[in-house]
């Protein structure tokens, strides 16, 4: 009995230890799939970076504010001087009556309303002109 007893306990090792080799082999596998994904979401980081460096590289932009700024504190031109040539009372009383619309300031320019907002100012000369 004894040893018909050491049998089926060696077998049941046997089939442990087969068992235990072949989810090693499925782990390793495994384990192999995971490191081609990573290679590969590394490989796809690399290109992102080199895309965000190129984009990076672009020249700098200068924004409408710091340009005005610059033509304000720099060039010392009074900004709130142009406001009241740009903004006459003859043109608050023209958008009072008319609303949205181009209007002349001045002799040889006119300015653009919309939504209580001069969103353009145009010269009377037509482009290429001298």
């Amino acid at each position: 009995m004894k040893i018909f007893g050491t049998s089926e306990k060696l077998k049941r090792l046997i089939t442990q230890k087969t068992s235990l080799l072949e989810e090693i082999s499925f782990i390793r596998k495994e384990s192999y799939t995971l490191a081609e994904n990573i290679a590969k979401k590394q490989k796809q980081i690399k290109e992102i970076e080199k895309q965000i460096k190129s984009l990076q590289d672009i020249d700098i932009i200068i924004s409408e504010h710091a340009i005005l700024r610059y033509i304000e504190r720099v060039m010392g031109i009074d900004i709130e001087l142009i406001k009241k040539e740009i903004l006459t009372d003859t043109l608050k009383e023209q958008f009072k009556t008319l609303g949205n619309g181009t209007y002349p300031i001045g002799d040889n320019a006119k300015v653009k309303i919309q939504n209580n907002t001069i969103v353009t100012v145009h010269t009377n000369k037509k482009e290429g002109a001298i």
